[in-house]
């Protein structure tokens, strides 16, 4: 095929680590979550070394707050997913002769 695939990273705020009865993670994974985005953005980032046509939109260059998050401490309010979709178009425009003049 000749389509692009782009895997978008998981941004990782601190404080998805701090207790809280509005976190969404179930206790037995709270003190994991951590270790799981790690894996999580490895196996992202090996798969992209292995398929040329699979990028990797990364936000390690990026420090999200907890304003960037709803309440639950998950979820991304509308201001970080405009920063979520800037990087992805930044990317794309990056690989793709469809934003290039």
């Amino acid at each position: 095929s000749n389509m692009d695939l782009y895997f978008i990273e998981a941004p990782y705020v601190k404080h998805v680590d701090d207790h809280s009865p509005l976190f969404l993670v179930p206790p037995e994974f709270t003190d994991k979550i951590s270790t799981i985005h790690k894996l999580y953005g490895n196996i992202l980032k090996e798969t992209v070394m292995i398929y040329p046509r699979v990028h990797l939109v990364s936000f390690e260059d990026i420090s999200f707050d907890r304003s960037l998050m709803m309440k639950d401490r998950v979820n991304p309010t509308e201001k970080e997913y405009d920063l979520i979709a800037q990087r992805l178009v930044l990317r794309m425009s990056e690989n793709s002769s469809f934003f290039r003049k």
